[in-house]
């Protein structure tokens, strides 16, 4: 079951606007991802699992982006449903171990909707060292933290498109090495900051850090939201979105109990 769940959190991840770490919430693997990296020696099992799974998925979502894009507006319907699902559980946790911090929610969500404006208006398409390294950075942060999607900042610098195209057929690195390079770079040093960065605040901040966290993701859900146009996919892809609520919802209150 988790290595199901890690395949729908890379191949949710790559999409422009979600949040594989916001779907990561919904499929109750957040908390455990993050502890365990802080250890992994203990975790060797189940980080494996979780790597090879999200390649796999990343892999078919890169895919998925650039050959049905009518799919792909489907499966935000339902990335949408998993989100609103996990709303009342995020509020009742944080309640829990503390209080909701509305301003922490309030400027989380203004700041993930800026950044939807900066992706708006995406700069140049040319590369160098270190737009690459810094979008390498970028991304982990996108990846660690629940809301931020990591395919905005790649499209933001303009290289989008070049590790979209990297992860749909990732035998290309064998050839241009060098080129992606920077990125990988950047994206461990991201990790590796990032991750000792939420852990801290899972221990000391918990309740200042979901606060955050419920900001970014109910500025996701507009920010991917497709636009409706009365089409066979859209009704679909509504009727899945409330499916996806409901049985989420369901499952997770049977789960509680």
């Amino acid at each position: 079951m988790i290595f199901i769940k890690s395949i729908f959190i890379g191949m949710f991840a790559i999409f422009p606007g979600v949040s594989g770490s916001a779907l990561a919430i919904s499929l109750n693997l957040y908390d455990r991802i993050i502890v365990s990296l802080k250890n992994i020696n203990n975790n060797k099992l189940f980080l494996i699992k979780i790597l090879i799974g999200i390649v796999l998925g990343v892999i078919l979502g890169s895919n998925i982006i650039m050959y049905l894009s009518s799919f792909k507006n489907i499966l935000y319907y339902i990335f949408i449903g998993l989100i609103i699902s996990d709303i009342p559980f995020m509020v009742r946790k944080v309640n829990n171990k503390g209080r909701i911090r509305y301003v922490l929610v309030f400027l989380s969500f203004i700041f993930s909707t800026i950044t939807l404006l900066l992706y708006k208006q995406s700069f140049n398409e040319d590369t160098s060292f270190l737009k690459m390294i810094f979008g390498g950075i970028l991304f982990s942060f996108g990846k660690i933290f629940p809301g931020v999607s990591s395919s905005f900042f790649l499209i933001i610098l303009g290289i989008y498109k070049d590790i979209l195209i990297l992860f749909s057929n990732p035998v290309i690195i064998i050839n241009n090495f060098f080129y992606y390079f920077p990125f990988i770079i950047g994206t461990i040093i991201g990790l590796l900051v990032f991750v000792k960065l939420l852990n801290y605040l899972l221990i000391h901040k918990y309740d200042y850090l979901y606060s955050i966290l419920l900001g970014l993701l109910f500025s996701s859900i507009i920010s991917i939201l497709p636009k409706f146009n009365f089409r066979i996919v859209d009704i679909i892809g509504v009727l899945l979105l409330a499916m996806s609520t409901i049985i989420s919802f369901k499952f997770k209150q049977k789960k509680e109990i």
